[in-house]
């Protein structure tokens, strides 16, 4: 029996099997190094991105301990750091670098701090006439109410070395926008939009010349205005924690002190960067009893001076 022809047709379909079939498993293969190539540099990528992130995070400490900038360090594995120093603001606006949930203060100063001891200190503090308070910038369910307390000192013993607070003394007064509420809570109704700063929803202005006179807020010398303290309501956990801020007008020197120190860390490694921003504000004044409180060294005696 004669053996059958082979079929060029058979012969063709089998090699277009074969190319298909090279096809797929290359195009498998490729695809598979190119996602393990991927997952590598991903990886590698995110553990210089810790190692910059980290980086930046020490500059930050060793600046804030030296309280001075910190040169390019070579830290060894391609990764380095660098960082600045600087000192907010002496101009006459300052936004509160935290938001605010109720109950939580922020201190704005008006006396400038020794950069060694901390002390208070006058040569350049604050002399104004009109503080301007801007709080809430309208993503909360609630209406914020504020508390203001100014920390005055008629004597400007407290700027003297060493410094003594026996003649500190605090007038308070409260603004809330929601006139009902107000009527209730015995706040000052007010109501004003803060066009100044962007981002702000509230302003109260304060003459601080009639709050505490007009010879301790711009008469002569430095030192009388100490602090003001600027405490939030009505703003509880499920809401968003708002902003504050303080803006001065008028007077012989209508401008903010140092706030504190503002440093700007940035982390290296390989190709990654990492930037850390860090403001360490001066200490508050001490809260609870002590809003409405004189102190000195050896007794307590306590005057609320109300709205």
């Amino acid at each position: 029996m004669p053996k059958p022809a082979f079929s060029k047709n058979n012969s063709g379909q089998v090699l277009l099997l074969v190319l298909l079939s090279m096809v797929t498993v290359l195009t498998i293969s490729l695809s598979i190094a190119a996602r393990s190539t991927v997952e590598v540099a991903t990886t590698s990528y995110e553990e210089d991105a810790s190692r910059a992130f980290s980086a930046a995070e020490a500059g930050v400490e060793q600046a804030l301990i030296k309280e001075s900038g910190v040169e390019e360090i070579d830290l060894g594995n391609n990764t380095s750091v660098s960082a600045e120093v600087t000192r907010p603001t002496q101009g006459s606006s300052f936004t509160y670098p935290s938001y605010l949930y109720g109950g939580e203060t922020a201190s704005f100063w008006f006396v400038s701090h020794d950069p060694i001891s901390g002390r208070l200190t006058c040569p350049s503090c604050t002399r104004t006439s009109q503080v301007d308070i801007c709080w809430g910038d309208g993503s909360s369910s609630s209406v914020p109410a504020i508390e203001v307390a100014v920390f005055f000192d008629t004597s400007r013993t407290s700027t003297d070395n060493p410094n003594n607070y026996s003649d500190v003394q605090v007038r308070r007064q409260a603004y809330d926008p929601d006139s009902s509420r107000a009527a209730a809570n015995g706040f000052t109704y007010y109501n004003r939009n803060c066009s100044d700063i962007s981002g702000f929803r509230y302003r109260a202005s304060i003459d601080l010349a009639s709050l505490v006179g007009g010879s301790c807020a711009v008469g002569g010398g430095e030192g009388c205005l100490m602090v003001v303290k600027v405490r939030m309501f009505y703003i509880e956990n499920s809401d968003s924690p708002q902003p504050v801020a303080i803006i001065v007008r008028g007077g012989p020197n209508p401008f903010l002190p140092d706030q504190g120190i503002l440093v700007e860390s940035v982390g290296e490694a390989n190709e990654s960067k990492r930037r850390v921003t860090v403001l360490r504000t001066y200490a508050e004044a001490p809260g609870g009893l002590f809003d409405s409180a004189i102190f000195t060294p050896e007794s307590l005696s306590k005057q609320d001076y109300g709205d």
